[in-house]
């Protein structure tokens, strides 16, 4: 009864934290925008409702205070302060013209039976990114390696974290968590993952209602706009990461959502398109370091275009800059604390002064010799499968450059500035240091480029009622229903296990509740309706948690998101359920990977604690190299001391093999095995 207590609290005050947010955005959207258009407004509030998010989590984990109380507290305090000198913009909503613009758009392409079928589609792939979403912990490789681990660490801490562990985790470890903020906002009231997987889902919306007002403000509009952000959303890489815990579709839209507003500042010199641009570059910059170089460059060119083109005062372009910055430097700045450097693992200098420097473990991956840069045949084997995650998208992008001829003849400016993030992105896919990601997993990573591929599509010549615009519009028609397909084969019909056998229903009864609300009159809500209406929403929310926990192993064992992993792992979940443990987990050296999928141990309610203990004589972490791993000092008599002294009650090795495996496996009288075998195992520490 006590866990049904605190879920359903922690429900009411995530609600009430993001409406606190969500409200306080609008607003301020309404307060910068008046008179612009809805999406443009729309577009407002998302960047400043997750800037705002950021911010938030910014000041209370560098004061150690991210805890539940705090993050309510401070949300109540910007809504207060932003309300109170709103006037007439608290009266605003852009829910209600929201609303109105799904109804007109779902009437507008449903007259027609391929219209209903491709509205249909795309209102099913909704429901099922949805309810995997609620219902499937974050299933992918990397969110079960770092994403998901470093935002468990931050809420059971309420503090940045101090893990340490040798391999690719010394690199992890400094990527930028911008990404991960908002995974940790949206778990830290209700103590779980329950909430964990949902900022996907928003910031796959945010990117959707992004591209079209990005395709509107260059003068793609009418049907085309709809046809080619919906066949974007609906591309494999894009829908296939929401619910993953992987935060590329975020870097994508914030970087999206500053084209867009650099693009409405020069045509209108409007200080807040300026600075709605510096932040939304500054949140791409905070999510990944691709965003951070290509935010820093369009932000430089934003600043000088401000204010030689239009007379931006110095107090006006300090604020932009401070903006931009309020993202990015609390990560410098933890970066700095954690490795020395303020970019951590990103190679980087200026003259003497060293920015960022690779650990061994990651010089070590990418020297690997199975591969081959800038060989024709690897490249081009590397790209086709990068492109395969856009599906019958990809190929539309052969008519870009057909595009940018029209528009040199037209010479349109403002479409010049597009091009500069989608060139700088594509410079950094295929430069030197990207080489093994980009030739390795080229699969999986082809998400690396999205913003790119979206910003070439803006090109793409789809006006007008000729040939190549009626072609255009056909295919992006039909790669909805086809995204759709795709999805089901992929991540639902492949394996058919028990778990997405209660999703494919629950997601088409969503779809079929969706389109009936679409197609009904929408009649004022009493209060007392909308208090049943909140009390039915958490009820449901309680009862999808029940459901989520009571099929998390089997969704483990048999889920994912984006691409595989292995699962051998799942076999000791069932013994970490129902009581607090601490978990010291290790693992073996390897070149190409990095597989101690940790993230799961820390239980449905986040009542386990992680660490890893040193098997070193000093107590230093082990360098994962190969010219350090049979040099250094291993003690079995120190680390043993060091596991008992840290009260460690469980020790997981993961494959593969490592030094403590076998130690653990050669004093039974110590360890006692729960799972595994000779590669693996899960022991009891007596």
């Amino acid at each position: 009864m006590t866990d049904l207590v605190q879920l359903a609290t922690g429900i009411l005050l995530q609600i009430i934290f993001c409406a606190f947010l969500t409200d306080s955005a609008i607003i301020m959207a309404n307060r910068c925008l008046p008179g612009s258009t809805l999406i443009a407004r729309t577009c407002a509030a998302g960047v400043i409702s997750f800037w705002l998010g950021s911010t938030i989590f910014n000041i209370l984990i560098n004061l150690n205070l991210f805890f539940h109380l705090p993050a309510i507290l401070m949300a109540v305090v910007v809504f207060a302060a932003v309300r109170s000198g709103s006037g007439n913009n608290a009266k605003k909503s852009l829910l209600i013209p929201a609303a109105r613009l799904c109804r007109r758009l779902f009437k507008r392409f449903s007259k027609s039976l391929t219209g209903k079928v491709v509205t249909l589609s795309f209102l099913m792939l909704f429901s099922l990114l949805l309810i995997r979403a609620l219902l499937l912990p974050m299933v992918s490789w990397d969110s079960l390696v770092y994403h998901t681990l470093k935002a468990g660490l931050w809420v059971q801490t309420g503090q940045h974290y101090d893990l340490d562990s040798p391999g690719l985790w010394q690199s992890y470890k400094t990527f930028f968590g911008g990404g991960e903020a908002f995974t940790a906002l949206a778990m830290i009231f209700t103590g779980s993952d329950f909430f964990g997987s949902m900022p996907d889902l928003v910031l796959w919306c945010l990117l959707g209602i992004t591209s079209l007002a990005l395709l509107r403000e260059l003068h793609i509009k009418g049907a085309a706009g709809y046809f080619i952000t919906a066949a974007f959303l609906c591309c494999p890489i894009i829908a296939g990461a929401v619910g993953s815990g992987y935060v590329d579709n975020g870097m994508t839209g914030f970087l999206l959502t500053g084209t867009l507003f650099f693009i409405k500042f020069s045509r209108s010199a409007k200080i807040e398109h300026l600075m709605l641009a510096a932040t939304a570059f500054g949140l791409s910059g905070a999510v990944k370091a691709t965003g951070l170089a290509t935010g820093l460059i369009m932000l430089a060119l934003l600043l000088v275009y401000a204010k030689v083109k239009k007379r931006t005062s110095f107090l006006q372009l300090s604020l932009a800059l401070l903006l931009f910055s309020s993202s990015v430097v609390p990560w410098l700045w933890f970066n700095h604390k954690i490795s020395g450097y303020i970019l951590g693992s990103i190679p980087a200098a200026i003259g003497p002064l060293v920015l960022g420097s690779m650990p061994l473990p990651f010089a070590y991956l990418c020297n690997s010799a199975d591969f081959q840069a800038y060989s024709l045949p690897h490249e081009l084997y590397a790209l086709w499968q990068a492109f395969s995650g856009y599906s019958i998208f990809a190929p539309l992008l052969l008519l870009v450059p057909f595009g940018i001829i029209t528009q040199i003849k037209e010479s349109n400016q403002s479409h010049w500035i597009p091009l500069i993030p989608a060139l700088t992105i594509s410079s950094l896919y295929f430069s030197p240091s990207f080489s093994t990601i980009r030739l390795l997993w080229a699969g999986s990573n082809g998400r690396f480029i999205s913003a790119a591929i979206l910003l070439f599509a803006v090109f793409l010549p789809c006006r007008g009622s000729g040939k190549t615009g009626r072609l255009v519009r056909f295919i992006c028609f039909l790669a909805i229903p086809v995204g759709l397909i795709e999805y089901l084969i992929r991540f639902v019909f492949s394996n058919a296990s028990q778990t997405e056998i209660i999703i494919l229903p629950v997601a088409a009864c969503t779809a079929g509740l969706i389109y009936a609300v679409l197609n009904i009159t929408r009649t004022p809500l009493l209060l007392r309706q909308r208090a049943v209406l909140l009390f039915t929403i958490i009820l449901l929310l309680i009862m999808t948690a029940n459901i989520k926990d009571f099929i998390r192993n089997e969704s483990y064992k048999s889920a994912y998101f984006l691409h595989e992993h292995p699962t051998y792992w799942v076999e000791a979940l069932p013994h970490t359920a129902n009581s607090k443990l601490k978990i010291a987990f290790t693992y073996g050296m390897e070149q190409m990977h990095h597989r101690a999928f940790i993230a799961p141990f820390f239980g449905a309610r986040l009542q386990n604690e992680i660490c890893y203990v040193s098997p070193l004589e000093d107590g230093r972490t082990p360098i994962y190299h190969p010219d350090y791993i049979d040099k250094e000092p291993y003690c079995f008599d120190s680390w043993i001391k060091r596991l008992r002294e840290k009260n460690v009650t469980h020790l997981l090795c993961f494959a593969p093999r490592c030094t403590e495996l076998e130690w653990a496996r050669s004093h039974p009288e110590s360890f006692k095995m729960l799972a595994g075998n000779n590669a693996w195992g899960f022991f009891e520490i007596e």
